[in-house]
């Protein structure tokens, strides 16, 4: 049989391979749920998929869902094992989703395998799977989103007692230093106190992990095995002095050590935190405290303290930070995204106003006037409308709130629509240069390459404060073999590579190799959110592309992306004529939209075309009337979202008194309607605001055929 394995954690990867190999099993085996997709293309189907839930870049849920997904691998058996996802919500996602066996950990090999091999054998004693439908579906989504986030909100809660078992450690530690101090003034007066005393402290240090030092009057330290142990001092023997010390801390420390540690006169009290070792990087955080012994009057005083690595604390606190920083910001995107499609649905209703009575004029400005300066007016208005409608595509789009659409483009027009963009939206003193050399096209959505110029541009302009250039050059590319193995993605054939580079400061190499990371920035507090070359990469990869990039400090920087060229060509976007749209002839049509600028605006457009329109803005006197003549239309064209009745709910009313009336689904919205699932829902077409005249006259040509 042969087995899919899919494990992250090595040493488990490691023992389920030898225990199935061993009971005469072929074994394929994957670190994450994108390499296993990957064997299965390479190798083809196996005879079961045995996998983890939680594991990076691809996870066991989504490797199910994307096999459910897949023609070739739909009827696999497939096995969930988990230690995190342990619910019976956990279970019951999964099982959604199309697991055969939810096991939670931990659980034998052999027990595991006899689950596999019951799982085979019952999908063979069935009738076969059907596959799931290929588009995502969005309850799964949302519960797969939900129970991540509550995963997550664990976790936040796992960190926060961590770190409350980390105070209540310091302040235990607090209350055994006023116990050493004490036990120490009387260790000069009582020898076998003092040797109780001793292993009293050795086993207190012992468990919490802390040493204890002494200085002398003469300056002279002394630390105990324990603080040896903590300091691991890489010249062999512990410091000697508190400026020998002070010399192991990391340089941006020194300073405040200095003032506690060679203070004069010395501090009743002595607290210090700081960072010890050779570089910012590898440097442990120890915590020093201490205070005067007590002595006799004609004794030099000593200090005594001790000494703790705080390091697994500070980091602790440094995670849930990170973590606490990225839910915020997760959520502001959220609300963001939210934000900008409730404008965005305003916004295209207001458009379509403003496109139709655009159209209106062109149509009529032959017969009113022929003022070449009013045609010009009206076509700017047009124009502008059109830019404002691809900007509202952007928006969209960024929030996630509308599906990426891509097709054949001449790149070189894109890079150039762009980089008007940039050119209004970065300084003056700012230079850019363009440099077009192709004439290739590529599968692509023009918004998200506007949005990979525009953040690539922006960030070399703020490399650039006081001025400098900026140079945009597309090539067309022929990558080798060899090449495309300098590129993971990427495969032999053609290609444009598209250069931006800046002649700014550059990038430190210790950055360069975080730049891509979600929410790495090193900007100041409040000018970024660390997601503009997340976001670059991403749309870069999810165009089947690469990016790479060059930098060096004070010499500039450049970001190279390959795109794969295809030998496609664009349609060119037809000009509205005045006779070159289809129009009606006398047909009644019911038009139903709860902004009334739009119904008016549709039912004069209508008018041009030839048909006898009815506008309505409420939904319920429009079910209401068309119940009282259901004969009387011939076509309806309905609003999605609307006050009281939604279209759907409203083109069901109309079926139920006239089940054949062809009925036309209008919205503005991406994300909840779309034209597959309006025609699904019984629509005969789908109208995405804002439209144009042509638009509605195809469609209301089709309806009436």
């Amino acid at each position: 049989m042969k087995i899919l394995v899919a494990e992250d954690n090595p040493q488990s990867l490691y023992l389920l391979e030898q225990y199935f190999v061993g009971r005469g099993h072929e074994v394929w085996s994957a670190r994450d749920g994108r390499a296993a997709l990957a064997l299965c293309r390479e190798r083809g189907a196996p005879d079961v998929i045995v996998s983890d839930a939680l594991m990076p870049s691809l996870d066991g849920f989504e490797l199910c869902d994307a096999v459910r997904r897949d023609p070739a691998l739909a009827a696999l058996p497939f096995v969930l094992y988990t230690a995190t996802y342990t619910a019976e919500s956990d279970e019951r996602l999964a099982r959604s989703i199309g697991v055969d066996r939810f096991v939670v950990k931990p659980i034998e090999p052999d027990h595991l395998l006899d689950i596999g091999e019951k799982a085979v054998a019952e999908l063979r004693s069935k009738p076969p799977r059907v596959m799931l439908p290929t588009e995502p579906r969005p309850e799964l989504l949302q519960e797969y989103a939900r129970t991540v986030s509550v995963k997550l909100e664990d976790k936040l809660a796992e960190i926060s007692r961590a770190h409350a078992a980390l105070q209540s450690s310091e302040e235990s530690v607090r209350q055994l230093n006023k116990r050493l101090l004490a036990a120490v003034g009387r260790l000069e007066q009582e020898i076998e106190e003092r040797r109780q005393t001793t292993e009293l402290l050795r086993l207190a240090q012992r468990v919490g992990g802390i040493g204890t030092w002494e200085c002398d009057a003469a300056g002279t330290l002394r630390w105990s095995e324990e603080a040896v142990l903590l300091l691991r001092d890489s010249r062999g023997a512990p410091p000697a002095s508190f400026v020998e010390f002070i010399g192991g801390i990391v340089a941006d420390d020194r300073a405040r050590a200095e003032a506690v540690l060679l203070a004069n006169p010395e501090p009743e009290v002595l607290e210090l935190e700081v960072r010890y070792g050779p570089t910012p990087g590898s440097a442990r955080h120890l915590l020093l405290r201490g205070g005067r012994q007590p002595s006799p009057c004609d004794q030099p005083q000593r200090r005594i303290g001790i000494v703790q690595d705080v390091t697994a604390r500070i980091e602790a606190e440094a995670r849930r930070q990170i973590l606490e920083q990225q839910l915020f910001r997760s959520q502001k995107m959220e609300a963001l995204g939210n934000l900008a499609g409730g404008i965005a649905h305003d916004f295209n209703n207001i458009l379509t106003a403003i496109m139709g009575h655009a159209d209106l004029l062109k149509l009529e400005l032959p017969r009113l006037t022929s003022a070449p300066e009013i045609a010009a007016s009206v076509n700017v208005i047009a124009d502008a409308a059109q830019r404002a409608r691809e900007i509202i595509k952007q928006i969209l789009s960024f929030s996630r709130q509308q599906s990426v659409e891509r097709k054949a483009l001449l790149f070189s027009r894109v890079v150039e629509s762009a980089l008007r963009l940039v050119r209004s939206t970065i300084g003056k003193t700012i230079e850019v240069r363009c440099q077009l050399e192709s004439d290739r096209y590529v599968i692509a959505n023009e918004s998200q390459i506007h949005q990979v110029l525009l953040n690539l541009c922006t960030n070399a302009a703020q490399a650039m404060r006081s001025g400098g250039v900026i140079t945009v050059a597309l090539t067309s590319v022929d990558l080798s073999s060899a090449e495309a193995e300098n590129h993971p993605g990427l495969h032999p054939g053609p290609h444009v590579r598209l250069d931006v580079s800046d002649s700014g400061v550059g990038i430190r190499p210790a950055v360069l190799e975080h730049i891509f990371e979600p929410f790495f920035t090193t900007k100041p507090e409040g000018e970024g959110t660390g997601l503009g070359l997340a976001v670059v990469h991403g749309i870069v990869q999810s165009h089947d592309g690469a990016i790479t990039v060059d930098s060096q400090s004070g010499r500039g920087t450049t970001f190279s992306l390959f795109f794969p060229a295809v030998a496609g060509r664009e349609v060119p976007a037809q000009q509205m004529q005045n006779a070159g749209f289809p129009t009606g002839s006398g047909q009644r049509v019911l038009v139903v939209d709860d902004e009334p600028s739009v119904a008016r605006t549709c039912a004069q457009l209508l008018e041009r075309l030839g048909y006898l329109p009815t506008a309505m803005t409420d939904p319920i006197e429009a079910r209401e009337l068309f119940e009282r003549e259901p004969q009387a239309y011939t076509v309806a064209v309905v609003d999605f979202l609307m006050p009281g009745l939604t279209g759907v709910d409203l083109a069901r009313a109309l079926w139920s008194k006239q089940p054949t009336l062809p009925v036309i689904l209008v919205a503005g919205f991406g994300t909840q309607m779309d034209a597959t699932r309006a025609r699904a829902d019984g629509f005969c077409d789908f109208l995405a605001k804002p439209f144009a005249l042509t638009t509605l006259a195809d469609a209301l040509a089709r309806a009436t055929r």
